[in-house]
């Protein structure tokens, strides 16, 4: 099987069950209750030391040993 990238839009579609067209109400509304919204829970923040470390030359040295 070719990878998805190589394969036309008519090929995808069939694949994964889908239409051009998108999804229904019901069908947004059904994927929603079995699996929840579309969300990226937020990672933790670094600090403003970390990102100016980063910024900088001293951050490759630093790499090397953590």
């Amino acid at each position: 099987m070719k990878e998805i990238y190589q394969q036309t839009v008519e090929e995808v579609l069939e694949r994964v069950n889908g239409k051009k067209s998108g999804l229904t109400s019901e069908q947004v509304k059904r994927s929603r209750e079995k699996c929840g919204w579309n969300e990226l829970t937020e990672g933790k923040k670094k600090g403003i030391a970390v990102y100016y470390l980063l910024s900088t030359k001293i951050c490759g040295i630093f790499r090397l040993f953590y």
